[in-house]
């Protein structure tokens, strides 16, 4: 009677122990698709550190030439944020750029 209840364990545990493999190796991708060290190693790490601003190069590019309209405007185009939350996000990359230097 042990045996069985022991089968019966191991075919319940089979299928969510492939299950949790399933999950790390989506886990894994998705830190590596943001540019992080995959916690559980089933894929290689990413080659470049991840971007450090909320906003595309080419918005990064628009307020380090000053020219933060075109800015505010691109990241409604990138994002669909209204007026003022694009406005928020330029100001606080452009404060982000300044910490830098």
């Amino acid at each position: 009677m042990t045996g069985d209840v022991d089968e019966a364990v191991a075919a319940a545990v089979a299928p969510l122990q492939q299950r949790i493999a399933t999950l790390e190796q989506q886990l894994d991708w998705l830190f590596v698709q943001a540019g992080y060290q995959p916690p559980n190693g089933t894929i290689a790490p990413p080659a470049e550190p991840p971007w450090p601003y909320a906003v595309s190069p080419a918005v990064v590019d628009l307020i380090r030439a000053g020219k933060h309209i075109q800015a505010i405007k691109e990241i409604r185009v990138e994002t669909g944020l209204g007026l003022a939350q694009a406005k928020d996000l330029c100001d606080r990359t452009r404060e982000q750029l300044e910490r830098e230097g």
